[in-house]
């Protein structure tokens, strides 16, 4: 297991749910957020949105289409 996430990893990740955030857990980031702003320290943040469904429902359509 690497020791870091590259982007395609990191996205794909996200697409199928299995890391991100949702309700008091997305509350709770944007708290850890705007601490790590105020203490001045690095900080890498990700979104996915819009109107594309993600990855794996893609994948199902296409698979299904066959």
């Amino acid at each position: 297991m690497p020791g870091y996430l590259d982007n395609t990893l990191f996205t794909r990740l996200v697409e199928t749910g299995q890391i991100g955030t949702t309700g008091i857990s997305s509350d709770l980031v944007r708290q850890q957020v705007f601490r790590t702003f105020r203490g001045q320290r690095d900080l890498v943040l990700a979104a996915l949105y819009g109107d594309e469904p993600p990855q794996a429902e893609r994948n199902a359509r296409r698979r299904m289409s066959r």
